[in-house]
């Protein structure tokens, strides 16, 4: 119930005038600074992006659409009207990591290689190129086993792939997955996939937001 209530109140937020002139600015911002992210949304996901700015959360969102509509896209979308709040740190299930390298080199076209930094095990991380990406690409399971890595360093901006899998999760691993996204000033969680079993499942999720 307080969770809905607080939801209701960032419908009815009294600076949205505040909000709409700082959106109109990210938006001009991503249309010089991206035009390829720009000119590839649809309405639906320009939609999105307001919805991430014109209120008071500005930028903590969950983006639930179904397969194939473009989560992807608008979750770097977003990213990009936040640059200067860069490194972005974007934690996915393993299999999705080479997925989401595709997608950036795609649609940023400013981010050139060196820029990104993929963590594939504990045996090959780098400190330095860790440190200097403005990207950051793990797995939750590399994330879970590099915790002191990822606690050490200051993340304003996260991505949350396939987020419903964190209802999986230990408390344990949960909370400090939770801890992170908490500190942070903008997350975002992607997730198409219904939450169908326990009401916690979706509470999760929301209450980080």
């Amino acid at each position: 119930h307080k969770l809905m209530l607080q939801i209701k109140a960032d419908i009815n937020d009294p600076n949205i005038l505040q909000y709409q002139e700082e959106y109109n600015k990210k938006l001009q911002f991503l249309k010089q600074k991206c035009p390829v992210i720009y000119h590839s949304l649809y309405p639906y996901q320009l939609d999105t992006l307001k919805k991430a700015f014109l209120s008071r959360r500005q930028g903590r969102l969950l983006i639930a659409d179904e397969m194939g509509l473009g989560k992807t896209l608008q979750a770097l979308a977003i990213s990009v009207c936040l640059y200067s709040h860069w490194p972005l740190l974007i934690i996915c299930p393993a299999i999705l990591r080479s997925t989401w390298v595709n997608e950036i080199e795609k649609f940023i076209s400013f981010i050139k290689a060196k820029d990104i930094f993929i963590l594939y095990n504990s045996i090959t991380f780098n400190r330095q190129l860790f440190d200097q990406a403005k990207i950051v690409i793990t797995s939750y399971t590399m994330q879970r086993k590099l915790q002191n890595e990822f606690q050490n360093k200051k993340w304003d901006i996260i991505i949350c792939d396939e987020s419903h899998r964190l209802s999986t999760f230990g408390d344990k691993n949960y909370q400090f997955l939770h801890t992170l996204m908490i500190q942070a000033k903008y997350c975002m969680f992607l997730s198409g996939t219904p939450y169908l079993n326990k009401a916690i499942d979706i509470y999760r999720p929301l209450s980080t937001l």
